[in-house]
């Protein structure tokens, strides 16, 4: 539900004080209740407790042990992105020594599962930034990139809560496989 619709809502239902949506699921407070929207989310809290994961490691990425490598960005812009080297390539050498020393053995692992297709033949990973006009801002973009996935790497799994399909779901979805099955046959066309 986007905001346009919780406004349309709320100026239908006027005897609403405030409306929270949490978890795509509206919280109402009324006249009655007095309840601040703080006070909804609070409550919202308590009754849904979430496990935090803690993160495992606390690591910051080393520029002088990654390669950098430029070139002309692709795409439109004309005379400028044929001239300017402003593609920025970042390749970080996994299975060197220097590596090793800062980035632990777990997190390479976690690193060559959730992100297989960054990696080359050469054991290397790679990301690309060509999104900004200067090679400055493509490089410190590159930086963060790859921070963000070793950040991302650094966290435990989550225990996964097992949960089963909601009903209302599962009547929606069999009444979009009617519709299409009707649809189907309404523009099947019988040549005799």
């Amino acid at each position: 539900m986007s905001i346009v619709q919780l406004g349309k809502l709320c100026r239908l239902h006027k005897r609403f004080d405030y409306v929270v949506m949490l978890n795509n699921k509206l919280y109402f407070s009324t006249n009655k209740t007095k309840l601040s929207k703080e006070q909804i989310i609070e409550k919202w809290r308590k009754e849904h407790p979430r496990e935090e994961v803690q993160k495992e490691f606390e690591i910051v990425v080393p520029i002088d042990h990654l390669k950098f490598s430029y070139g002309t960005s692709g795409g439109p812009g004309g005379q400028n992105v044929n001239k300017v080297h402003t593609k920025v390539e970042l390749r970080c050498e996994l299975d060197s020594d220097q590596t090793k020393n800062w980035l632990p053995a777990t997190i390479q692992s976690r690193l060559l599962l959730h992100y297989k297709n960054r990696i080359n033949k050469n054991n290397e990973f790679v990301i690309l930034s060509d999104t900004h006009r200067t090679q400055h801002e493509n490089r410190l973009e590159v930086i963060a990139k790859f921070q963000e996935m070793i950040d991302k790497c650094c966290f435990g799994e989550r225990k996964r809560i097992t949960t089963d399909v909601p009903t209302e779901y599962k009547e929606q979805i069999k009444n979009k496989k009617r519709l299409e099955k009707y649809r189907k046959q309404k523009n099947q066309h019988r040549y005799d």
